[in-house]
């Protein structure tokens, strides 16, 4: 087995929680050539941290071609799929058009992972686990569902990385890709405050990625009056290093969250719609604050802030 190939595309929490997997194989077979096939701006984790040798772009129109039956491919991408004896895809694919077409140009061995995380499994089967059943298939298991992972510092996060050595400080994330995980904004500022007020020669870290990007005038009017430092779009690579640097993280279930378990921070996370048992970090520093009938709006800010000062000291 010369060269693997990955194909995985999804949001960041979804390509996250497949890494375990991917680094466990990168450990077994540290003589093999890992490849990815996903966003770059995602799958550049897996650069940075060694898991991966190299990503091409799943946006190339080239690929367009293996999702639509009997398509001709463009000949330089048959022939990097040729040079791999093993591809393993997480991509979508109900009707098996790209299973048949990479059938149809004979590459190496094929292996579909999963696309979704089955939620009604019963007992719950968390989405590390569902993402290794591929690997399997080589008599390779997932060694470590929580690995950590070494971010280098790099131009984005250099002189962020630097304040944030000089004092405790508490990173927080107040968004997510979906309005249901998010905790109202109006327990954001009252949480926050008290915080400040309670632990002195602390700072804040807020945290904002492109799914906020929409809300950002609501963001601003919210926490305007709080002093802050402020990560705004980072690369990941980039902000799993100050998430490394940083004491605490606070947030929802979202990709960044993933990213800092990974990044070894201990943190407190608000969950709302979401399965714990299936999506939080499997990481023992994460403290998963459920909130009462599945519904952030009832998870009150002094609670949460108990729990926080709790995690803190801890």
């Amino acid at each position: 087995m010369g060269r693997i190939l990955i194909l995985r595309g999804g949001a960041v929490g979804d390509f996250l929680l497949t890494l375990p997997a991917l680094r466990t194989i990168k450990k077994a077979l540290p003589e093999v050539r890992l490849e990815i096939i996903g966003y770059p701006a995602i799958a550049e984790v897996a650069l940075a941290t060694g898991i991966a040798d190299a990503i091409r772009p799943i946006e190339r129109a080239s690929m367009a071609a293996l999702f639509t039956p009997g398509a001709a491919v463009e000949q330089e991408l048959v022939d990097y799929l040729r040079s791999f004896q093993i591809v393993i895809s997480y991509l979508d694919d109900p009707l098996q058009v790209f299973a048949s077409n990479l059938e149809r140009l004979d590459i190496g061995t094929f292996v579909q992972g999963p696309s979704k995380i089955d939620e009604t499994l019963q007992p719950p089967l968390h989405a590390v686990h569902q993402l290794s059943q591929p690997m399997q298939r080589f008599a390779l298991f997932l060694e470590e569902e929580a690995p950590l992972l070494s971010f280098p510092e790099t131009t984005s996060s250099g002189k962020l990385a630097e304040r944030i050595r000089q004092q405790p400080t508490l990173a927080f994330h107040p968004g997510s890709g979906s309005p249901r995980k998010n905790w109202p904004l109006a327990h954001w500022k009252d949480l926050l405050e008290k915080f400040l007020e309670s632990h002195p020669g602390w700072q804040l870290l807020q945290i904002t990625g492109e799914t906020e990007l929409e809300r950002r005038p609501e963001l601003e009017s919210a926490f305007t009056h709080l002093p802050r430092l402020q990560a705004d779009c980072l690369p990941l690579p980039s902000l799993g290093h100050l998430l490394a640097h940083s004491q605490h993280y606070l947030g929802h279930d979202t990709g960044v969250s993933h990213l800092a378990a990974l990044a070894g921070v201990s943190s407190t996370l608000l969950f709302g719609p979401s399965h714990p048992e299936v999506w939080q970090p499997p990481h023992r520093s994460c403290h998963v604050l459920p909130s009462p009938g599945q519904d952030l709006k009832n998870l009150k800010p002094e609670i949460v802030f108990e729990v926080l000062s709790k995690d803190i000291s801890s």
